[in-house]
């Protein structure tokens, strides 16, 4: 890859493109995509989180059947961010349990 487009790739990162995402627009393997961002000094991404409006459209969203992959492809993080908040929402809104042991 020329230095163009590993700069390229890096923006495109640190703009909140996914690795996966990277490796097919370069046309290159993930592990690829990897080595330039770490040789950069980017190879963490930033954290995306959701913010409440689109928290409460997720959980609304996988209580009506949809799955992880779709909400997270909306809001372009990973599956598994949308699963851990979902989670974590339950957990919260869970009714405690009175009986002693």
């Amino acid at each position: 890859m020329s230095e163009t487009e590993v700069e390229e790739m890096c923006s495109a990162h640190e703009a909140g493109a996914g690795v996966a995402e990277l490796a097919e627009r370069f046309g290159v393997h993930r592990s690829t995509v990897h080595s330039h961002l770490k040789r950069q000094g980017r190879a963490k991404p930033p954290r995306r989180r959701l913010d409440d409006a689109q928290l409460d459209d997720a959980l609304a969203a996988h209580r009506n059947g949809e799955s992880y992959a779709s909400i997270a492809r909306r809001y372009n993080v990973d599956p598994k961010t949308i699963r851990t908040w979902v989670n974590r929402w339950e957990h919260l809104r869970r009714p405690r349990s009175n009986t002693a042991g």
